[in-house]
């Protein structure tokens, strides 16, 4: 039977990243600058997508020095 790849790490670190982050900085901007919720979420999106995609550049570097494949789930 062929087995089939739903989401591999790059995916999952980049998804773990974004959701966290996104909630997390939606939280702080309408909390600490107290602005309306559309525009704590439009910043929060934003900045959420920068650190989403330097993180995968990080995470994709550092796994290529290490020369790993992620986890394998058999």
């Amino acid at each position: 039977m062929k087995k089939i790849l739903l989401i591999n790490d790059e995916q999952l670190v980049e998804g773990i990243v974004g959701a966290l982050f996104a909630a997390l900085t939606t939280i702080i901007f309408k909390k600490l600058l107290s602005i309306r919720l559309f525009y704590s979420a439009l910043l929060a999106w934003i900045i959420t997508w920068f650190v989403r995609k330097i993180t995968l550049n990080y995470y994709i570097h550092s796994k290529e020095d290490k020369k790993t494949y992620g986890v394998l789930y058999i």
